[in-house]
This record gives structure tokens, C-alpha cells and sequence, in this order.
């Protein structure tokens, strides 16, 4: 009966290697769930299409592969620090999804990211924030192998990666994007601001800017000033 009622389980800092396979179905209400800093090389069955769960903290783990076709409404997912050195192609059809974290997981090479309207495989319809800091990913484009759609895209992190440069896409109008951290990568301030479509970017910053109510702290362009 109390797992029936239970909507948040915080099983983080454990040391656990595994977890039973059917362990949510104990849990039928579950809306959060924070496996982080553990040892777990997967994760237990997530549920159905209708399961409730809407935040997955799976962090600091061991996880290789993960599988998320049946988790239709999870909008926040942690998997920072984990050897996944790609992105699970389950996650790019999440259309709930509003933030992802897969900072600090060893991707290398080419990523690619298309904000416009097309019919690439991966909708992330509701994708905001993407957190891809501390990989080695070395460019961000590419116009024939799409692997995120993500047309609500506004926040992109990309800080210490091997990027010198970055694609105009993201950065012309009607492009979302307003917020653009490359603070540790090879890419110069003056290459950025030479890229066809800075303009339209800065100008959709400087917007967002000006309807925070908290005190701007980083007058930088894009982590790029030092």
C-alpha cells in the first residue's frame, strides 16, 4: 500500500550494482526517481506508455546502454557521467522531454543538432535544455545526418569540448536558441562572432536577458571572453 502512494524514491548514494528488472511496478505512481551515484550497469523496466514517471535522475552511474522507448512522459533526465559514449537514439523521440544532461559521458566526434522543421528520425518537441559539457565532441552540424530535432531548443552547453567551430543553423533566426556556453573549447571569440547568423543570436540573448528579473552575472560571449 505505501508503494502505491509513493511518488518520489531517492535511492541515490547507495553503492547498488542492480536493481530488480519489474521494481516499478511496485510503485505504480511514481513520478520521480533518483538512482545517481550508484554502480548500476542498467536500469530496471521504466514502465508502460502510461507510466507517471516525469524525472529520472540516473547519474554517476555505469550505464552502457538504456533504453527509453516506453517512457512517453519523462520531461527531466540525468545521465551525466556515464559511459555512454552516444546518445541513446531511444531518447530522441522523448516528445515530453524538456531537459537533458549527458554531460561528462566520453561522446566523441561529430554531433548533430537541427532545430527547423524537417523529417529526420528523433522529434524532441518539447526539448529546451540540452547539457553536453565534458565530452569530446568535436563539431556540431551537418545538414545529412540529423540526429536531434529539437525546435523549442533555447539553452545549449557545450563547455569543455574540442569544438573550433560552431553551425550558423543554430544560430540564424528562426532558431530558438538564446543561451550558448563554449567555455573551454578551441573556438576563438573572434570565430564565433564571424559566423553568419552571431547577429540574430546575440540579439534573441540580449531579449532574454532583459526579461530576467535575477542580476545578469556573465556579460560574456558565450564563456568565450578569456
Amino acid at each position: 500500500e505505501i508503494g502505491k502512494k509513493l511518488k518520489i524514491l531517492d535511492l541515490s548514494i547507495n553503492i547498488l550494482e542492480e536493481l530488480p528488472h519489474d521494481m516499478i511496478r511496485h510503485f505504480p505512481n511514481i513520478k520521480t526517481l533518483k538512482l545517481g551515484r550508484n554502480k548500476l550497469t542498467s536500469l530496471p523496466q521504466l514502465g508502460g506508455k502510461g507510466s507517471p514517471l516525469v524525472t529520472l535522475e540516473a547519474n554517476d552511474n555505469q550505464l552502457t546502454v538504456v533504453d527509453f522507448s516506453n517512457c512517453n512522459n519523462i520531461e527531466k533526465l540525468i545521465l551525466s557521467r556515464n559511459p555512454l559514449t552516444t546518445i541513446p537514439k531511444s531518447i530522441l523521440t522523448l516528445s515530453k522531454l524538456v531537459t537533458l544532461d549527458l554531460s561528462y559521458c566520453g561522446m566523441k566526434g561529430p554531433l548533430f543538432i537541427f532545430t527547423q522543421d524537417d523529417t529526420s528520425i528523433g522529434i524532441m518537441a518539447s526539448l529546451l535544455e540540452l547539457l553536453l559539457d565534458g565530452n569530446q565532441i568535436s563539431a556540431i552540424g551537418g545538414e545529412d545526418l540529423i540526429l536531434i530535432k529539437a525546435p523549442k531548443l533555447r539553452r545549449l552547453s557545450l563547455q569543455y569540448n574540442q569544438l573550433s567551430s560552431f553551425p550558423a543553423l543554430l544560430l540564424k533566426s528562426p532558431s530558438p536558441l538564446n543561451a550558448l556556453d563554449l567555455k573551454g573549447n578551441p573556438i576563438s571569440k573572434s570565430t564565433f562572432l564571424a559566423i553568419d547568423g552571431v547577429d540574430d543570436f546575440l540579439q534573441r540573448r540580449e531579449a532574454t536577458m532583459k526579461k530576467s528579473a535575477a542580476t545578469i552575472a556573465d556579460l560574456s560571449v558565450c564563456g568565450l571572453d578569456d
